[in-house]
C-alpha cells in the first residue's frame, strides 16, 4: 500500500513540475520521479509485470538522462 501512495504523489508531482506554467520548478520533476522509481519496480516485480518492470527500467533511464543534463552537465 505505501508503495502504491509513493508511485501516486510522486507522479502527480512529477507530470504537475514538468508542465507547470511557470516553469520555475520544471528541474525539480526528475528528481522527484526518481524518488519514486523503486516503489515502480518493487511494485511490478511483487505482482509479475513483467511489461511494467521494462517500462519502469525505461523510464528510469530517462529521468536519469534529466537529471544529468539538468543537474550535473547544465547545459545552455
Amino acid at each position: 500500500m505505501i508503495n502504491q501512495i509513493i508511485i501516486t504523489i510522486t507522479g502527480l508531482l512529477s507530470i504537475y513540475l514538468v508542465n507547470n506554467p511557470q516553469g520555475k520548478y520544471y528541474k525539480y520533476a526528475c528528481l522527484v520521479a526518481l524518488v519514486g522509481q523503486p516503489s515502480w519496480f518493487i511494485s511490478s516485480w511483487a505482482t509479475g509485470q513483467i511489461g511494467v518492470e521494462i517500462l519502469t527500467v525505461v523510464y528510469s533511464i530517462i529521468w536519469l538522462r534529466s537529471a544529468y543534463k539538468l543537474w550535473i552537465k547544465k547545459e545552455k
